[in-house]
């Protein structure tokens, strides 16, 4: 997981992959059969269905200029890799992990926590979020503060 700091050059950057990525979307898309990809010596193998379907989803992401990251969901994570992943500090991780709102694993004298656990974690929080959003927005129309 990289952090760029946003220059005019990756700003260029980011506009060529954004085309670069609805280009190989259209060649992803083909409903009458699967993408080759073709090695520089002429080797060549035909995109199996899942594959081409997460590149896809890939693409779509980086055309809209959103970032990705792909990460194996039966890996586990360290505190500082989840403190990155939730862009927290390691020691709000740590403090998860004491009330035992996040599972973990002690592994050695280290804390290793699923990688699926933490997905949950974040849709949860997410979730969260949103309701707490959508509940002030409601009380601030009540109460004449804002207005669709």
């Amino acid at each position: 997981m990289l952090k760029q700091k946003s220059n005019s050059n990756s700003s260029n950057l980011e506009k060529s992959e954004q085309i670069n990525a609805k280009q190989l979307k259209q060649l992803l898309n083909s409903e009458k059969s699967l993408p080759k990809l073709v090695s520089s010596t002429g080797d060549a193998v035909t995109l199996s269905k899942p594959v081409n379907d997460l590149l896809y989803q890939v693409l779509e992401a980086m055309e809209s200029g959103i970032k990705v990251t792909v990460l194996p969901i039966d890996k586990d994570m360290t505190i500082a890799d989840a403190a990155e992943f939730l862009n927290v500090s390691p020691s709000y991780i740590t403090k998860l992990l004491e009330k035992g709102t996040i599972p973990f694993e002690n592994v050695g004298s280290s804390k290793h926590i699923s990688t699926k656990d933490i997905f949950d974690y974040k849709s949860k929080r997410n979730a969260a979020r949103r309701k707490g959003i959508n509940e002030l927005t409601a009380f601030m129309q009540e109460e004449g503060f804002y207005a669709d």
